[in-house]
């Protein structure tokens, strides 16, 4: 007989039958045995009743953990082998309580005869499946996804990777965080803790986790990714999960991801961690609000931000020199503004933008007071990173300063302008489509368009040969569509177009091979056009 989606053959199907009938006996249980530290006595092999139920049990072990296919004789070989063995443990049990069991033994063979010939009901192949499905899940499945997250380092944190290739383990930076549970007060927690602060109440608990940008809930998720593939525990409660499955849900419509993740709900506990508090109500009122708690992340608290501060400098260290670049300075900042930026101060992500702006530049310190502010600076730090590497790139090494400068800057302005698009489309990952008009960009001025992209990017490399593109958090999304915007509105930038036409045309004239006489002739004519119009 087939499930709904599964045709069973006959051998499994007899499987079904003799799993079904040991596990029906041993339902069953009796009184006056000996205890179980009489070893002797519950040992296979011997002819009393403690020995009998011993082998029933190494049966129903055998008949269950194996998954053996079974030929009809077998079948009925091992039906009457169990037979046998209740048999003789009813007429033992008969001699205990001195009573008659023959009417017992008739009905027991009527009932697994019985059990025997009839067809398997669509509900115990649905049992029998799902209990194989979660057995090769926590095996073989669970290798999977161990393999997957080592392979995708997942269990490792760099939020400046479009800066300094260097992942850090979660568990050498993070130990200190502070959350809000729904209708308490804040309240500081250890990373260990997470799991358990976060468990909800009643059967299947749904808890989502929201906070801003950069409040660390990458960071949770790389942390229990990296413990679950280790095996090593300091995330209290992992050890109680059999599967931990990790999916970004990024470029998905709201209404579709939660949708989905309802129908997960039914039978799982559920965690969500999300930027979208907005979505909170309709998420809520989907799900039963006693098994609902919402829990926001608020970042670093004052008093550990020095040692996360610390430790990441330490494992910077040792990458780079950082000789010239005493940790004091920055201790000193932390301490003058640990108040008046308290909010900027207490995301992960801004404290990793400010430790790499001071080993990689000459900022002065004082002049970071917003976000935005912080933004900016790391976005000038990624464009002279690139420009260093265009400098030394076999295909533009010869170009001139003014030309480096220019293609940098008609990249950029393609990239702010698809960050505004994908903004409004709700889309962390650029798409194929978006991806290929920064491609076609580059191409027009022959760079590599992987230069380009991963010096404001972040690379995720998927098991096919296609690289997927990020912005590396989300505010640096916001403030590369906001500079787009701020581009189209000032003056400066208009101004500029004369200067970028003339600049295109002299870039097409020299991939053509055309004589710098002729080139100048031709630039003074199309300059008094422009000019005139």
């Amino acid at each position: 007989m087939a499930s709904n989606t599964y045709q069973y053959s006959e051998e499994e199907i007899r499987f079904i039958k003799l799993s079904f009938m040991i596990r029906k006996c041993l339902q069953d249980g009796t009184e006056k045995l000996a205890d179980r530290d009489k070893f002797t006595q519950w040992k296979a092999g011997n002819e009393n009743i403690e020995s009998m139920i011993t082998e029933l049990k190494d049966l129903r072990n055998e008949v269950s953990h194996e998954v053996k296919k079974y030929t009809e004789k077998e079948f009925l070989d091992e039906t009457d082998k169990l037979k046998k063995l209740l048999e003789n443990i009813l007429n033992h049990i008969g001699t205990i309580y001195s009573i008659d069991v023959h009417q017992n033994v008739q009905d027991m063979k009527k009932e697994l005869n019985n059990y025997r010939d009839k067809a398997v009901e669509d509900e115990e192949l649905t049992i029998c499946k799902h209990n194989r499905q979660c057995k090769i899940m926590k095996t073989k499945g669970k290798d999977d996804i161990k393999k997957m997250i080592r392979k995708n380092k997942e269990g490792a944190v760099n939020p400046v990777n479009h800066v300094v290739d260097m992942s850090i383990n979660v568990k050498d930076v993070f130990s200190e965080m502070k959350i809000k549970v729904t209708r308490t007060v804040e309240e500081v927690i250890l990373y260990e803790n997470i799991l358990l602060d976060i468990k909800g109440e009643g059967t299947n608990p749904s808890t989502v986790i929201i906070g801003c940008a950069g409040a660390g809930k990458t960071t949770i998720v790389r942390k229990i990714l990296y413990e679950f593939d280790s095996g090593i525990f300091t995330v209290k409660g992992l050890e109680r999960y059999d599967i931990v499955l990790h999916h970004e849900c990024r470029n998905m419509s709201t209404a579709k991801l939660f949708d989905e993740v309802i129908n997960l709900k039914k039978t799982h506990e559920l965690i969500i961690i999300t930027t979208r508090p907005e979505k909170l109500s309709y998420l809520r009122n989907r799900l039963k609000s006693e098994n609902f708690e919402e829990i926001t992340l608020l970042g670093i608290p004052h008093e550990r931000r020095a040692a996360f501060v610390k430790n990441y400098y330490i494992k910077l260290a040792e990458k780079e020199d950082l000789k010239n670049k005493p940790i004091d300075q920055l201790f000193n900042y932390l301490e003058k503004y640990e108040f008046i930026l308290d909010r900027i101060l207490s995301l992960p992500y801004n404290l990793v933008l400010i430790i790499i702006l001071y080993c990689h530049t000459d900022l002065i310190f004082d002049e970071i007071t917003t976000a935005p502010v912080l933004y900016r600076e790391n976005y000038l730090l990624c464009r002279t990173k690139l420009a260093e590497r265009l400098r030394v790139c076999e295909s533009t090494r010869s170009w001139e300063e003014s030309k480096i400068k220019w293609v940098i800057d008609k990249f950029l302005y393609e990239l702010a302008k698809v960050s505004l698009i994908g903004l409004l489309n709700d889309q962390i990952n650029l798409s194929s489509e978006v991806y290929q008009r920064l491609t076609t960009v580059c191409n027009v001025f022959s760079v590599p368009v992987e230069h380009m992209a991963s010096a404001f990017l972040t690379p995720k490399y998927t098991g096919s040969s296609e690289i997927l593109y990020s912005f590396p958090h989300k505010g640096i999304r916001e403030y590369f569509a906001a500079r787009y915007i701020w581009m189209q509105l000032t003056e400066r930038y208009l101004s500029s177009e004369y200067h970028n036409l003339c600049a295109q045309m002299s870039i097409t004239l020299s991939s053509y091979s055309v004589p710098p006489a002729l080139q100048d002739k031709i630039m003074q004519g199309v300059q008094k056009k422009l000019k005139k119009h």
